[in-house]
């Protein structure tokens, strides 16, 4: 069945296939997005876009954003539904959006700091409405793919240096949400979250709870982190860190002074145990042979 628009007379602008796969890759998006972020995620020409935008179907919202027009009716699934239903385009669109996330979020590195935020900045409702609309729609049975958790847990320094406090925490708690909902399904897969990519969306949610200032939950969240043998130190040193600006908030700067030396030790110590291992290799790989 085509989509169509209801529009007040109760006539409808019917489409083509490609166009309702284009509709339906936006769907995705929880509220507004731009043309650029809108040809990103459905693999529309700007042609494409342009047309639905002329009938009515994207609606111009300001600042260069639209959102899609109400009344549509695609076929298919809802949106609600888990990953394992969706049918292929919706499936395709999630797939080209995880990839959108993770070129938009990588991060050049200390010198180009400066313009990774302003990047963001000019980004940031997109891909706030992205984030959003993949966390709440479409999630995979066994939890949120790792691409999306990378999406999350690398927003939250852009979002701590913007204040963006409330965003971050329902984004980070609604993936350990997820995640903790898919443990206690039938052991259909692995999780989707390994031990190391838990400890890293954790430790984002107590930083986040830390600026909040609701140490309570922040504090469960770190001794969670520490209590893992399988993590490696620099989760631990993390845990730490964390830790101790809750204690220096609470002018308990001795217990917070003793938290950062944990961690600086840990640090050093992991520091020292991979340098002693490369030194080790290299020297089995130069030995002479007998």
């Amino acid at each position: 069945m085509p989509a169509r628009r209801r529009m007040p007379d109760g006539r409808g602008l019917p489409l083509g296939a490609p166009e309702r796969h284009a509709l339906t890759a936006l769907e995705l998006f929880s509220d507004v997005f731009s043309l650029p972020w809108a040809q990103a995620v459905s693999g529309a020409s700007p042609l494409m876009l342009a047309g639905l935008q002329q009938h009515g179907y994207l609606v111009s919202v300001g600042r260069g954003l639209y959102r899609l027009a109400g009344g549509l009716e695609l076929s298919g699934p809802q949106n609600t539904q888990p990953d394992s239903t969706l049918p292929p385009v919706r499936r395709a669109a999630r797939r080209r959006a995880l990839a959108v996330l993770a070129r938009t979020l990588a991060w050049p590195g200390p010198a180009q700091h400066r313009e990774w935020l302003a990047r963001l900045d000019t980004a940031y409702l997109p891909l706030r409405s992205l984030l959003t609309g993949l966390l709440r729609r479409g999630v995979p049975d066994v939890g949120p793919e790792a691409a999306l958790v990378n999406a999350v847990v690398a927003l939250n320094p852009y979002r701590i240096s913007r204040t963006y406090f409330l965003d971050a925490r329902a984004d980070l708690e609604q993936v350990l949400r997820s995640s903790a909902h898919s443990l206690q399904r039938p052991a259909r897969a692995a999780p989707a979250l390994p031990p190391a990519r838990l400890a890293e969306a954790r430790l984002a949610l107590a930083r986040t709870l830390q600026h909040l200032g609701e140490y309570t939950p922040a504090t469960a969240l770190t001794a969670a982190v520490q209590a893992d043998p399988r993590l490696a130190a620099r989760q631990h040193a993390g845990a730490l860190l964390v830790q101790g600006r809750i204690l220096h908030r609470r002018s308990e700067y001795p217990a917070a002074l003793d938290a950062y030396r944990q961690a600086q030790t840990l640090l050093t110590r992991s520091r020292a145990a991979r340098r002693a291992r490369n030194c080790w290799r290299w020297r089995w790989a130069v030995r002479p042979a007998a």
